[in-house]
């Protein structure tokens, strides 16, 4: 699958963690072009093209311990409808403590891309304009103000502690997990919690924990299997590669 304007190398990444299947990527950040691969048998080899990368998707074994906090809730602050987070006072509302996302469809959205947040405390969202601000403000939110249309929540973590073992492995949202508000981020959050296997980490869960891991294979342009065989004959795919073609000699 060929996607473009995808701005760095991790980000393509995280394509190719998102989409099932995914068997590695091919990126140049000159063009900003990202190739999730899914061809079922792997990538078996690749040619040297000045400009690009090729990683190969593959398994790693071994487990690790956490300890880590219980997973908390979000408190409506001063009611949470028609209300605007605060600082320390009705008045302090530094752009620092906050990062803002447009294009956040609900609530629970906004609510995800906070917990992916590292520092987080809480939210505040508008469903008319799809505005989420997640708050990293480390003495949290103190106060809000009334702003029709505005919701604030205060992320509440709950006591204690608890040990879990689990797979080294970089869990992610499966594809079958649309509508259940999983996101790669979440997924791995979420899943460096609980006991393997544990819902909803588990083979049935929205969330994907195949131990897998992107490992470098080298710089190339057209990635091939045995038998120099072009892999993705697709139109996509052929206008992104017509550029220097007859300078490689390639197919």
């Amino acid at each position: 699958t060929v996607m473009g304007g995808i701005s760095s190398l991790d980000a393509c990444k995280d394509r190719c963690r998102s989409m099932q299947d995914c068997v590695g990527i091919e990126y140049n950040s000159g063009s900003q072009r990202c190739e999730v691969w899914t061809r079922p048998e792997g990538i078996g080899a690749s040619v040297q093209v000045n400009g690009y990368q090729c990683f190969r998707y593959t398994a790693e074994s071994g487990t690790t311990t956490t300890t880590t906090k219980l997973a908390g809730e979000f408190a409506a602050v001063d009611g949470g409808s028609n209300r605007v987070c605060r600082g320390a006072s009705s008045s302090d509302n530094a752009g620092s403590y906050y990062t803002v996302m447009g294009g956040i469809s609900s609530l629970d959205a906004c609510k995800v891309r906070c917990r992916s947040m590292q520092g987080f405390v809480g939210i505040e969202y508008n469903s008319g304009s799809q505005r989420c601000e997640v708050w990293t403000r480390p003495e949290g939110i103190g106060a809000s103000v009334q702003v029709n249309g505005y919701q604030c929540f205060r992320y509440t973590a709950e006591s204690g502690t608890t040990t879990t073992s689990t797979i080294l492995a970089t869990c992610r949202a499966a594809a079958n997990s649309a509508g259940l508000g999983a996101t790669d981020a979440r997924c791995r959050d979420t899943c460096a919690l609980i006991p393997e296997n544990t819902w909803p980490c588990s083979s049935n869960g929205p969330c994907d924990c195949s131990p897998m891991v992107l490992g470098q294979i080298r710089r190339h342009r057209h990635l091939r299997a045995s038998g120099n065989v072009l892999l993705q004959e697709t139109a996509a795919l052929a206008q992104g590669h017509s550029e220097g073609l007859d300078e490689h000699g390639e197919l």
